[in-house]
């Protein structure tokens, strides 16, 4: 799914690819070679980047709410892949963090 991602955001006018993350480094580095971007092990460190104001969630499920909510705490508008949490109240909380930081 992250590809899918990565080509939509690369065929966009207005949108420049400057991340990605993934556990494993060699598969962070080679899929940010491909696409011209800085690679990360540690999610977190992106988030401290200035000159990124959205990040797409293409996890697995159980870690979307963390994720979003870290992010949206960072100020950054996210864009979580389906289904959005595994529970309603992950969602809730996902909700409100993007409320209060106006995401």
């Amino acid at each position: 799914m992250a590809r899918v991602h990565a080509e939509a955001l690369k065929a966009a006018e207005q949108t420049e690819l400057v991340a990605v993350a993934d556990i494993k480094e060699d598969r962070a580095r080679a899929f940010a070679e491909k696409y011209e971007a800085d690679a990360y092990t540690d999610w977190t460190k992106m988030l401290e980047r200035d000159d990124i104001d959205a990040i797409q969630i293409c996890t697995p499920h159980h870690l979307h709410a963390e994720m979003t909510i870290a992010a949206a705490n960072a100020g950054k508008h996210v864009l979580t892949e389906k289904p959005m949490a595994i529970s309603v109240a992950d969602a809730d909380a996902m909700i409100e963090a993007a409320k209060r930081n106006n995401v």
